[in-house]
């Protein structure tokens, strides 16, 4: 199974500074309520919920893909106003990256903790 490595760089070239950062605010603060991901080669699946303002739930879909000159792109559709890579994706990302290197991150059909190849974020927000 290939590395999908995404910097807080790579991820900034695509997702707008504003949403990376609340994003981060996001995660920080425990708004993620579920995330998991699935492998598939050369790309992967990342789902998740998250606590938006006031009383909604947003459902996040991502797809990341990693490229021939290793570019991995983010896709990322959310059922908020915004749409598409907004704050809750990145939220949800992240959350993702935080359970994989804590070795708890499993996706569905998964039995176990996430090996090193599955890695979605190389690093993120210090």
């Amino acid at each position: 199974m290939s590395s999908l490595l995404l910097s807080p760089s790579d991820l900034l070239d695509q997702i707008s500074t504003g949403f990376y950062r609340r994003g981060v605010d996001y995660q920080r603060s425990g708004r993620v309520l579920s995330s998991a991901t699935q492998h598939r080669g050369w790309s992967a699946i990342v789902t998740g919920r998250v606590s938006g303002s006031g009383d909604h739930v947003y459902t996040v879909y991502v797809q990341l893909e990693r490229d021939a000159h290793d570019f991995v792109s983010v896709d990322g559709d959310c059922s908020c106003p915004v749409g598409y890579n907004c704050k809750h994706v990145v939220a949800v990302l992240l959350e993702e990256a935080q359970k994989r290197d804590a070795g708890t991150a499993v996706g569905p059909g998964e039995g176990g903790a996430a090996s090193p190849d599955n890695t979605l974020l190389e690093t993120w927000a210090s």
